[in-house]
């Protein structure tokens, strides 16, 4: 019997079309590992606490509906259907309470996710007295440069090349104040490249906004059950009558 291929749930962060299928940016889907590989594409979500709540609630559901299978073929109840009914009772009970904790479980966790990456995320932009002089002084110099020297552009490319001599923390700060720098600029896209300097030496800040992002869209999609909901959605469909 041929082994199905690993499957890996991934964070899009370009629009792209595979198999026909049309992904956005921004977006989450289970894909097979090899796709993985594309990291100018895909992130892998790693959130195992959370993606732990998942399997633990699908768990809870197969469980029950063996428990459900199981009680309406067993012969013990044939002369005692009340006894039947009270057992199935018992066991949507018993899945309904789990469900419940595992909710609040879901919600506790996301939450210390998302506050853990607030809390690396600021420390990424904190930088020492130095580290803020040494920025404000080269945006200064630059400021001063794009009013006296007659190509703007100039200034700004040599400006990028002076960034990739900065620390992480220092480009971090640079971003926070690179508004400043615009109001010096008559075309506000000359700051492109700019930008685009800041953002490659901001590693560590770009990775947390993804892994931001990661959380927001796994939270968004994935705080309900899947497995779950489709269960209610398929009684509600059958008028009560439990699958």
């Amino acid at each position: 019997m041929a082994i199905a291929p690993k499957r890996n749930l991934v964070f899009v962060k370009k629009d792209i079309t595979l198999d026909g299928n049309h992904m956005q940016a921004g977006s989450i889907h289970e894909l097979d590992s090899k796709y993985t590989q594309d990291t100018e594409t895909f992130s892998e979500v790693r959130l195992p606490m959370l993606q732990n709540v998942q399997s633990e609630a699908a768990a809870a559901v197969a469980k029950y509906k063996r428990t459900i299978e199981k009680t309406r073929e067993d012969k013990r109840f044939d002369d005692a259907e009340s006894m039947r009914a009270a057992a199935l009772e018992d066991a949507r009970k018993e899945l309904d309470e789990k469900v419940q904790e595992l909710r609040k479980k879901f919600d506790e966790e996301s939450e210390i996710e998302r506050l853990k990456l607030i809390k690396e995320s600021t420390a990424a932009v904190n930088p020492s007295q130095e580290e803020r002089e040494k920025v404000s002084e080269l945006i200064g110099i630059t400021q001063t440069a794009l009013m006296f020297e007659s190509d703007p552009q100039r200034v700004l490319v040599r400006l990028e090349s002076q960034i990739s001599a900065l620390s992480e923390k220092e480009a971090s700060f640079m971003m926070t104040q690179l508004a400043s720098l615009a109001t010096s600029v008559e075309d506000k896209s000359s700051l492109a490249g700019v930008y685009d300097a800041l953002k490659r030496k901001n590693v560590t800040l770009e990775k947390l906004h993804e892994s931001q992002d990661i959380l927001h869209q796994y939270v968004k999609y994935n705080s309900s059950f899947v497995e779950y909901d489709q269960m209610l959605a398929v009684e509600k469909y059958r008028k009560g009558v439990r699958v």
